[in-house]
């Protein structure tokens, strides 16, 4: 079953890859040939598909790390770095717990009137406000 994509979802592929590939005398369509091959992965086409002679989805499970089983399919070497970078980043909860903590911050025993909507906006100015001080203070 192909993974469901949205045309926002493509659109910030596509500016991710003109930026992570862009143009150059060597490598002209390397950003579009990346970006075709990785829609072939994404709607199982070409030797992507289920029944390809190089690509069995079932194999998947037998890996227990991902990048090994990448490195042996049939693709281009930019496809294979990629899927490697993106399954390497480690997931972390740290983001959600600092986001909690400002929501705690605002909706406490004293403010617990507060819609979460109200609560919201309020943690989403704070924070950009904090991040704008911080580039201000880099910048200085």
């Amino acid at each position: 079953m192909p993974v469901a994509v949205t045309d926002a979802m493509q659109r910030e592929i596509a500016d991710f890859l003109a930026l992570d590939c862009p143009p150059t005398q060597q490598r002209p369509r390397q950003a579009v040939a990346l970006y075709k091959e990785l829609m072939d992965v994404l709607h199982r086409k070409g030797v992507f598909e289920k029944h390809g002679v190089d690509l069995s989805w079932q194999s998947f499970a037998d890996y227990t790390d991902p990048a090994d089983w990448w490195q042996i399919q049939s693709c281009t070497d930019e496809l294979k770095e990629l899927a490697i970078y993106a399954l390497s980043i480690n997931p972390t909860t740290g983001a959600a717990e600092r986001n909690w903590s400002e929501h705690g911050f605002f909706h406490n025993k004293v403010r617990n009137r507060l819609v979460n909507t109200w609560v919201e906006k309020l943690v989403f100015c704070y924070y950009n406000l904090h991040i704008r001080d911080l580039i201000i203070a880099k910048d200085a």
